[in-house]
């Protein structure tokens, strides 16, 4: 997703269609990887970095890209870019790698007469699905060995596609109705180029009409459910769904039911549903409303049916790749009973998507054939390495101002600290934390890009993912949240309490305060003054000093460590609270696993370990951006004159790195592991590597 880092219009479309594809982290989406566009340091755009994978290139083309307020040159050097992508990859040649230009509104026209001739997609705020049915598509026609667009001459039409959609209704639903999601739905689906499989007018003079549905159901690449009042009560309704279920079909669910069903076909579920708004509807709206309903609800449905076709694609075709035995079947949805009991007669492994199946589901489930083993990546990666006694590994995690010029944002980061915390935690492994509880707050140290309360979010992750670990006999370990002294000490009850059972505070006030402070009782006094001062020099002084010992207590605790992201400004030591971290590990002798691909303070010590020169750790740039950084040094000087500089925790971090990353991680992986590591975006992968390496240290 290529777009200008100024416009909110462009960012805004780029983040939707991030969640379009990859998906919250507690969804069964397509989990597709998605990049944003990397900058140079003064907001020039880089050439999108692609790897072996089948690319779709999103170039969202607006005013704010063509303006030429800094004398044309952000403007010429975008111009440069898109008009170098669509002559290495034009329009409708490359089923390799394709490029999608996007005008996202009429400056879009202006960026470059060279683009005169080009067809753009035009996008239009009154069908804003336009632009997701053509990246679904562009999808999907890459997953088939073609190239997402089928006229280079006119992008913006929707290009074919294979996809056929396998319409399941109750005939009444249909007859004699002018409205309704039936007719809603063959309306929308004129408009894409999709074939709909409706009723017996599909079927040949002649042939037999269960032959028919079950071909039709084994042909097509989605089944829609409209569920009626009457849809459950209809014997070929229940007939096709059952097909369905036991060809392991994607499915989505319409939910049209306007008053009561008697007995609802309990097949129906297990399936994504959206609602027809209206059938709901508790008084009778007008035509023009309803009409207007009906069209989005249509769009909307037909939407979720494409990027439902494109999950179960991409999903079947994931975990066929890492099936290394290749003797599983492999599902791109949940299994049912009467999926598992029409697996073929030699079928001996199922390998299914992530989340698994709760204990109490899956007994039910494997009944129908109890001699097939029933697994998902998750439980593949977790289960089958994990050790005879988990460790506890650390994380260092915040938020990176400057994740765009890498090509990723809040919303990359966040997924990946979700699932790399997951695996970990279904791995047995206990996380060690040293989170803000109060993320946000006044005083607390946000920086900017620092959006995310991962103290939040990873107490959040425990609660909501225990019951499914109890039920697969992984009991999952509470967080250890450090909170560093003097911070420790004026902890509220209420705080103390308030993360019981899914966070356990690890409080760093044993000793009350570090030792060799050189601060006297009578300046601690006026220096302490208010519940987390960090005013003055002298605060942040005592600040520096108590996080400095948590994080060496945590370290020592911990068996590995793992980085992403970090704060290079708004930080309240003498150096970044990830730097830190990394550098006591380093140290330490401990595994280290890096993901630099996010910028921050962890790309940063990637660059240093490689001989690079970054001007964060020089005195002079931390005078100048980090606010009262230089007050904070004199104190240093004052009453701890030992503590490094910049320069040479550079220097100390360079000489580590002339060994190589693996030879400075000691993680288990090869120098190649290790670069792969540090570059990738991709959640899934980043998991495996640090799996494989933790497995091979332990």
């Amino acid at each position: 997703m290529l777009f200008h880092p100024g416009s909110g219009k462009a960012a805004g479309l780029a983040r939707s269609l991030f969640e379009r594809l990859y998906g919250p982290s507690t969804d069964l989406a397509p989990r597709i990887p998605v990049r944003f566009g990397s900058f140079t340091a003064d907001e020039l755009p880089e050439a999108p970095r692609l790897d072996s994978a089948r690319s779709l290139i999103v170039v969202l083309i607006d005013g704010r890209m063509a303006r030429d307020d800094d004398g044309g040159r952000g403007a010429g050097a975008w111009a440069d870019l898109v008009v170098e992508l669509l002559e290495q990859y034009p329009s409708g040649t490359s089923a390799e790698c394709s490029v999608l230009p996007v005008a996202v509104d009429a400056g879009a026209f202006q960026l470059s007469g060279r683009l005169d001739g080009v067809s753009f997609v035009l996008l239009d705020d009154s069908k804003p699905q336009h632009l997701e049915q053509h990246v679904a598509l562009g999808c999907l026609r890459l997953l088939a060995d073609q190239p997402a667009s089928a006229d280079a001459h006119d992008v913006d039409r929707l290009p074919p596609t294979d996809v056929e959609v396998f319409i399941s209704h109750a005939k009444l639903d249909k007859v004699g109705s002018r409205s309704g999601p039936v007719n809603g739905l063959l309306i929308a689906g004129r408009e894409l180029p999709l074939k709909a499989w409706y009723d017996s007018s599909d079927i040949p003079p002649g042939a037999r009409f269960a032959a028919e549905i079950d071909a039709a159901i084994r042909r097509c690449k989605v089944v829609i459910v409209v569920l009626t009042d009457a849809y459950s009560s209809r014997e070929w309704c229940r007939r096709e769904l059952l097909a369905a279920k036991a060809r392991g079909r994607p499915i989505v669910v319409v939910d049209a039911i306007t008053t009561r069903v008697v007995r609802m076909f309990p097949y129906v579920g297990n399936a994504p549903t959206v609602r027809w708004r209206a059938a709901l509807a508790t008084t009778e709206p007008s035509a023009a409303v309803r009409a207007e309903w009906e069209d989005e609800d249509a769009r909307e449905v037909v939407v979720e049916a494409l990027f439902e076709a494109l999950r179960y694609r991409h999903e079947v075709a994931r975990l066929t790749a890492v099936d290394s035995g290749g003797d599983a079947v492999v599902l791109g949805t949940h299994p049912e009973s009467v999926t598992v009991a029409a697996l073929p007669a030699d079928a001996v492994r199922v390998l299914y998507p992530d989340p698994p199946l709760g204990r109490d589901e899956l007994e039910y489930v494997q009944q129908a054939r109890p001699s097939v083993e029933l697994t998902t990546r998750l439980q593949r990666l977790a289960l089958i390495k994990a050790p005879a006694e988990p460790s506890s590994i650390a994380l260092s995690i915040s938020g990176a101002h400057d994740i765009g010029r890498y090509g990723g944002s809040d919303l990359h980061l966040a997924a990946v600290a979700h699932d790399l915390a997951l695996y970990l935690l279904f791995r047995g492994h206990k996380l060690v934390y040293g989170g803000s509880l109060e993320h946000g707050a006044p005083g607390d140290g946000t920086a900017p890009g620092d959006t995310v309360n991962y103290t939040k979010s990873l107490r959040e992750l425990v609660l909501s993912y225990s019951p499914l670990a109890r039920e697969l006999g992984l009991p999952m370990s509470p967080i250890r949240n450090w909170i560093a002294w003097p911070v420790a000490t004026q902890l509220t009850d209420d705080e103390r309490d308030q993360s019981a059972g899914f966070t356990r505070l690890v409080v760093d006030d044993e000793s009350m305060e570090p030792a060799d402070l050189n601060v006297s009782p009578a300046e601690y006094e006026r220096a302490a003054a208010g519940k987390f001062a960090r005013v003055t020099a002298l605060d942040r002084y005592l600040h520096a000093r108590g996080l400095t010992r948590m994080r060496t207590r945590s370290t020592a605790e911990a068996a590995a460590r793992v980085a992403l992201g970090g704060k290079l400004l708004g930080y309240y030591g003498l150096m970044p609270g990830v730097v830190e971290e990394i550098l006591l590990t380093v140290r330490a002798g401990k595994p280290v696993f890096l993901l630099g691909a996010f910028g921050g303070a962890t790309r940063a010590v990637v660059d240093v370990l490689d001989g690079a020169a970054r001007e964060e750790f020089t005195t002079a740039w931390c005078a100048a951006n980090v606010a009262g950084w230089q007050d904070l040094r004199a104190e240093f000087d004052r009453r701890d004159p030992s503590a490094p500089s910049p320069e040479a925790m550079a220097a100390e971090l360079a000489a580590f790195g002339t060994s190589g990353l693996a030879g400075a991680f000691h993680n288990g992986l090869t120098e190649d592991e290790n670069r792969e590591l540090v570059t990738t975006t991709d959640p899934w992968r980043a998991v495996e590597l640090i799996l494989r390496g933790l497995s091979a240290v332990e």
